[in-house]
């Protein structure tokens, strides 16, 4: 058995184990003799023992060969890989892996000291692992962790995340299709994990159900009823951001985001996805109106257009040219030119007066076609298009900063909220709206979209 003081590789001095106590497997904390002066370094060593299994080898040699092509500063770097035997003439053997240090402590032992983080806090940790995943995932193959977790998070003294212990990870083999050992941590793997079947989506699982356990300070595997972890009710986040949580963490893993690069972009945007806020409150605005069918859901958005006051100069050329066109036709004149004169006149008119165009711009779901419409109609234009009901992703609202002037001297800003749908492109619903009126239309879709993805599929 090792201990504290000796040599490995004479190279390799172990200091103390770090760990929990898995006869197979040891984790050393150790100083590198080779270099000055002294630098510590991790070296875990599988163990071939008794209970020794042949997959567990497979794996340490898979996380050996993936680390020694890693390169990122948030994962602790590959130093070195040997055999060793434990006695000369033993014919057991050791295998040991060697990285570099990162000092800090991990999430978990953080949490087990009392530790709660919040919410400003667990953003600013989700964007360093989501960095950390978007350069994993988008590798050529790409790598997935398969094992994200509070234990394998490292925060370090430079107040870095580090993302460690990749011995559950999985690369080339993915795309081969060959069968792998199941692996992963209960309540933090999803279900697609368990079946063999992991997806970069897997990884974002276990980022939600790891930030989910911080905020909350109870593992995943506590608080999940009907395969959903439920924390709303246990933590006092923003709905954007326990929303964005709930999409990370859905059971299946279409509805998530698909790349980390995704979920990512959605958080510094600070968009709100609907699936699904609990407790939205329904909008009691008359702008907007909603009709239900059988099979079809319609949202309308009624507004008012005002243009410009009429201009009292373009107003005495508009009665001059109606003049010069009367006495044309009086005089017997070519109808082409009185025409055109008579047309440019009213274009003159119609554009300087002051009145209001009544228009209105609606959604419109139809299940038994599988389509989706948006269009917006006004007096003197239409513009639609279209989309795939099944194909929806899933819907976002988010905040725009307008302008407007509160007197000639005075300019102002307000916040505006706006719709977003994604299917196989964005759709955007450019509709100025409060925060309120979009969580109304946001849960009003939701309600409607999750049966016809059913239908549909």
């Amino acid at each position: 058995m090792w201990k504290s003081g000796q040599i490995l590789q004479e190279r390799y001095q172990l200091q103390h184990r770090l760990g929990s106590a898995i006869a197979s497997r040891q984790t050393w904390l150790a100083k590198d003799l080779s270099v000055q002066p002294h630098e510590l370094v991790i070296v875990k060593i599988l163990v071939f023992a008794p209970q020794f299994q042949w997959e567990d080898l497979k794996l340490f040699e898979r996380e050996v060969q993936v680390l020694q092509n890693l390169n990122h500063s948030q994962i602790p770097h590959y130093r070195d890989y040997f055999v060793v035997e434990q006695e000369a003439g033993s014919q057991l053997l050791w295998w040991g892996l060697v990285q570099n240090y990162i000092p800090g402590k991990t999430l978990q032992e953080l949490l087990e000291a009392g530790k709660r983080f919040n919410q400003e806090e667990i953003r600013k940790i989700a964007k360093q692992i989501l960095q950390i995943l978007i350069y994993l995932h988008e590798l050529s193959p790409p790598v997935l962790h398969r094992d994200l977790k509070p234990s394998n998070l490292i925060l370090g003294e430079d107040k870095q995340i580090y993302l460690v212990d990749f011995g559950a990870v999985q690369d080339r083999a993915a795309i081969t299709g060959v069968t792998f050992t199941v692996v992963g941590s209960y309540g933090y793997a999803p279900l697609e994990q368990f079946w063999g079947r992991a997806v970069p989506a897997s990884d974002l699982y276990a980022l939600g159900a790891t930030l989910i356990h911080l905020l909350t300070g109870l593992a995943p595997a506590e608080l999940q009823n009907n395969l959903r972890i439920q924390f709303r009710d246990r933590t006092n986040l923003n709905p954007s951001f326990a929303s964005w949580l709930e999409i990370l963490t859905e059971p299946a893993c279409e509805q998530r985001f698909a790349t980390a690069h995704q979920a990512l972009q959605e958080l510094e945007h600070g968009a709100l996805q609907i699936f699904a806020p609990r407790y939205t409150r329904r909008s009691q605005t008359n702008r907007v109106v909603i009709k239900r069918f059988a099979g079809k859901l319609e949202i309308y958005k009624i507004h008012q257009i005002k243009y410009t006051p009429i201009n009292i100069d373009n107003l005495f050329i508009t009665a001059i040219l109606i003049t010069v066109s009367a006495g044309f036709s009086i005089m017997g004149s070519n109808f082409i030119p009185l025409f055109i004169i008579i047309y440019l006149s009213f274009i003159c008119f119609i554009t300087q007066a002051n009145f209001t165009d009544r228009g209105e711009r609606f959604v419109y779901f139809e299940r038994a076609i599988d389509r989706f419409k948006i269009c917006e109609k006004y007096l003197f234009r239409c513009k639609e298009e279209s989309g795939t009901i099944s194909q929806i992703q899933y819907i976002t609202m988010y905040p725009v900063e307008k302008s407007f002037y509160a007197s000639s001297s005075c300019v102002l800003t307000k916040t505006v909220w706006r719709l977003m749908i994604r299917a196989n492109k964005i759709y955007l619903l450019d509709w100025d709206l409060t925060e309120e009126e979009c969580l109304g239309l946001v849960r009003e879709m939701q309600n409607w979209i999750d049966p016809a993805r059913i239908a549909c599929s």
